[in-house]
């Protein structure tokens, strides 16, 4: 990475951690760029140059946060599904205050626009962009409801409630597949 651009990213992460630690002492709408950029020694003009809001700022540090989670998480290999999603739920799990005050600034759809942009890609046909949408909402619901009951469950405990329905739908297709062929599925019980 070229000097510049070193020195770019730390003063966005300067911007970015100063906006969350200014959360845990007052509400994100009373919170100023000025208090901002005061906080993490950075002007104005950079807050501009960078950010056209708080919002975008957030945005940038969930981004840039997930980025590096994700490069560490696969620079050992591939992974199932379920093993990415456990170690996405410790993730979330692990960096619930942070969560909780977006929450709590009523900033859950920053969340939201920003999964959803995660994970749905235009890439690819329509069909499977049908499909993404579907599991990026499923997921999204889950993550929602578990913040907003402050993360009783552990991240192992709330795997196993997001891949039930997928176990339930295996049956259920596979229930299907025998009346289709004329065979009673109730005959395996």
């Amino acid at each position: 990475m070229r000097k510049k651009d070193q020195s770019t990213d730390f003063l966005k992460g300067c911007l970015s951690d100063a906006l969350f630690k200014l959360l845990k002492e007052k509400e994100y709408d009373k919170i100023t760029v000025g208090e901002i950029t005061a906080l993490a020694n950075v002007s104005r003009a950079t807050y501009y140059r960078h950010f056209q809001s708080k919002d975008e700022l957030l945005l940038y540090k969930i981004d840039h946060f997930t980025d590096e989670w994700l490069a560490s998480v696969f620079g050992g290999g591939g992974l199932s599904l379920k093993e990415f999603l456990t170690l996405y739920l410790r993730l979330i799990y692990d960096n619930r205050s942070c969560l909780r005050l977006l929450y709590q600034a009523g900033k859950k759809g920053i969340l939201e626009e920003y999964l959803l942009r995660r994970i749905v890609s235009g890439r690819v046909p329509a069909e499977f962009q049908y499909r993404q949408i579907g599991r990026a909402f499923y997921l999204l619901g889950m993550f929602s409801l578990w913040i907003q009951r402050d993360f009783q469950e552990t991240p192992e405990e709330l795997m196993g409630i997001i891949l039930r329905p997928y176990e339930d739908f295996g049956s259920l297709a596979a229930d299907a597949e025998k009346i289709l062929k004329g065979v009673d599925p109730s005959a395996d019980f």
